[in-house]
This record gives structure tokens, C-alpha cells and sequence, in this order.
């Protein structure tokens, strides 16, 4: 012969080129194409009450800097801090502190445009900031920072409080407000609960409260999966001769807060996400574990070098 090869008289791929009977054609992509681009927002700590810290926005490179906005403090104080900001479509609300001496500094919030403008601030005034995250809630933005304080989004008003001395992170459903109060000095004490948009208390789990203790919860993790909230506590003791509490993973009915099950022989290192059935968070400064969401139970478990929280 000539050396070349006769292709098929009808145009179809010759039999030496076809695929044996239940092969893979390996000449079609199979790939699931990439879900498309939203626009929802990030409104609280690790983006939902699960704390999947996953968005369905998408970024794409290389970027540039439009603008830069520093906030300014009430006459007679000095910008101190900026700490977390959460973001919707039209605009991204900022914590950030004022200075308050010789404290860490008042707890304030701003509403930032999208193209870098103040829209206003609030300034509470208070003298001790720890930099918790800001919710966003329905028509509300949460502050958590030595009381809870729940502000009208679009005015920047003050709906409701429950007065100083609550420090908590916080996560929402349509309903109930989540805390998990991580100190006391002259406060409340500490305890996991759920607060209605009034900041009345709903229910109240696992209260610590003794006179002049200065207990804290260094983790004061929460997430909400379904019907369910976890919470994550590990407690240490400051001024005081009494022990502190057990720490430990807890589950509570989100609705009623009556205990599920409890966990008290771990000391959570990091906060706690969930989903699929599953919680997680790192053990014992060692391990990444997850666990059943209906009982506990490990069902695996990493060993960590150095983690973070």
C-alpha cells in the first residue's frame, strides 16, 4: 500500500478507533460544570450559623484597590481599632473602637457604601471592646461587644440592648438571636442562650455566675444546624478561689434550649462548625475531630501541628 489509512466510506470512526463496549469515552469532558456566581452576603462570623465560611461569590484577579475608609471617632476620642467587617449587595458595616482610657476602647459600628462612603456610625460609648463580630440579622446589625446591642441597618439607630457587660459570638435564624457569653466581671456570668429581637432571653443553658470570679470562656463557640445549636466552651478562671466550670462540646434544641447531649471529657481549641451530620472543631490543642451531631460519637479525627483557633 501507499501507506496511508482508508477512512470509512460513511465518516464514522473506524473500528480500531472505537471504544470497547463500556469503556469510558475519554474524548468527552465529563466535568460538572462551576456553579454560577451569587451575590448573597456574608453576615456574620464564618459567613452562616453553621460556620461553613464558604460564599458562593466569585473573585477574580489580578485586583486593585478602589478605596480605603478609616473611620472617624466621636469629637474628643481617638480611632483605637478596626476589627471584623460583614458585607451585604449594597454596602459592608464595620466594628471598629473608639478610644475610652484607660479601657480598651467604646464598641461602634459603621455603614459603608459600596464606594467607600460613610452612610453613619454608631458609638456606644461603653469602655471595653473585644472585637466580636458583627451580625447581620434580618433588618438588624448585632453588636456583641459589652452588651448586645441591636441597630436598625438603615438608619444606624439603636432598636434594643440588654446593657454592658455581654461579650459573646453570635449566630441568627429567623427567629432567635444565639449568644454564648465568654466573660464575667460584673455581667450576667457566662451561659449559652437565644435572645428575641427585643434582647428578651428565651432560654439560658449552662450559667456560671459567682460574685467577683472574673470567669472567661476563651473559645465561646457556637453553631446552628437545623434544629440544633453546639456550643463549644473552654473555661478558665481568673480572679477567684473556685475551679473553673467543666468545658466541653454541648447540643441544645435551638428552639426550647433543652440539653441533648453533652460531651465533658475534651477541651474545645478552636471554635465549631457544622454540617452534614457532623460537628468539628480541634481537640486538646491536637487534633481536628469531627463528631455525630446525634450523639457525640467520633467519627474520625487528624492529628494537627501547631493549629490556630
Amino acid at each position: 500500500t501507499d501507506g496511508t489509512h482508508d477512512a470509512p466510506m460513511d465518516g464514522r470512526i473506524g473500528d480500531a478507533h472505537r471504544p470497547k463496549d463500556g469503556a469510558a469515552d475519554v474524548s468527552r469532558d465529563t466535568t460538572p460544570p462551576p456553579p454560577p456566581c451569587g451575590t448573597t452576603a456574608w453576615p456574620m462570623y464564618g459567613h452562616d450559623a453553621q460556620r461553613t465560611f464558604a460564599s458562593d461569590a466569585c473573585t477574580q484577579g489580578p485586583l486593585t484597590t478602589l478605596w480605603r475608609y478609616s473611620p472617624a471617632p466621636p469629637t474628643g476620642r481617638t480611632f483605637e481599632a478596626v476589627f471584623h467587617a460583614v458585607a451585604q449587595v449594597d454596602g459592608v458595616f464595620l466594628q471598629w473602637m473608639a478610644s475610652d482610657s484607660p479601657y480598651t476602647g467604646t464598641t461602634a459600628a459603621d455603614r459603608v457604601s459600596t464606594d467607600g462612603k460613610r452612610v453613619w456610625t454608631f458609638d456606644s460609648g461603653t469602655d471595653s471592646n473585644f472585637g466580636n463580630w458583627l451580625t447581620r440579622w434580618n433588618d438588624l446589625l448585632v453588636l456583641a461587644d459589652d452588651g448586645i446591642y441591636l441597630l436598625d441597618s438603615v438608619a444606624g439607630t439603636q432598636t434594643h440592648t440588654t446593657g454592658v457587660d455581654w461579650w459573646s459570638q453570635t449566630a441568627v435564624d429567623a427567629t432567635r438571636l444565639y449568644v454564648a457569653n465568654v466573660d464575667q466581671f460584673d455581667g450576667p456570668g457566662l451561659f449559652v442562650g437565644a435572645l428575641d429581637d427585643t434582647t428578651k432571653t428565651l432560654w439560658q443553658q449552662n450559667l456560671h455566675q459567682a460574685c467577683k470570679m472574673g470567669w472567661s470562656d476563651v473559645m465561646g463557640g457556637i453553631a446552628l444546624d437545623g434544629s440544633v445549636l453546639f456550643y463549644a466552651p473552654s473555661y478558665m478562671t481568673g480572679a477567684g478561689p473556685m475551679p473553673p466550670p467543666a468545658s466541653g462540646i454541648f447540643a441544645f434544641d435551638a428552639a426550647m434550649g433543652t440539653p441533648q447531649w453533652s460531651l465533658t471529657t475534651v477541651t474545645p481549641s478552636s471554635a465549631i462548625s457544622a454540617g452534614g451530620g457532623l460537628i468539628f472543631l480541634v481537640e486538646n490543642g491536637t487534633d481536628l475531630v469531627a463528631r455525630s451531631q446525634k450523639d457525640g460519637t467520633k467519627a474520625w479525627s487528624a492529628p494537627l501541628t501547631a493549629p490556630g483557633v
